[in-house]
């Protein structure tokens, strides 16, 4: 990662739809994609990542955070619904695509809607 660098604030919310066949990783698989994408958005992991798998039939589905050196990622993906939910929040830049790119690769995601936020000054969205 850079040094000396202009805290940035940046915030993606992501909402995406997996299909069936994607929708059921392991607890390791889901922590082991994680560490990639960190390194593929160039932060660096501080701590976890953490997982839970939760089965109640009204909220069954995994959920991780990483707590990255400038700020955390979180991730839910429901397996009854397909829903995926993702916020990577970060005070150095990165490259939003680079997420999208990732989640259509490794999930095979459909109509991934988000919005990226500077939260610096403002809640002023990005796109």
């Amino acid at each position: 990662m850079k040094t000396n660098m202009h805290l940035a604030h940046k915030h993606l919310i992501i909402r995406a739809e997996v299909p069936e066949s994607k929708r059921h990783p392991s607890e390791k698989e889901l922590k082991d994609w994680l560490v990639s994408l960190i390194g593929e958005i160039n932060m660096e992991l501080a701590a976890g990542p953490y997982t839970v798998q939760e089965d109640k039939d009204w909220n069954s589905g995994i959920t991780a955070i990483a707590i990255i050196t400038t700020s955390h990622i979180s991730f839910h993906l429901w397996d009854k619904t397909g829903l995926l939910q993702m916020d990577v929040y970060s005070c150095a830049e990165f490259e939003p695509e680079t997420i999208f790119n990732l989640i259509k690769r490794d999930f095979e995601a459909k109509n991934i809607q988000h919005k990226f936020i500077d939260r610096e000054f403002s809640l002023k969205e990005i796109s």
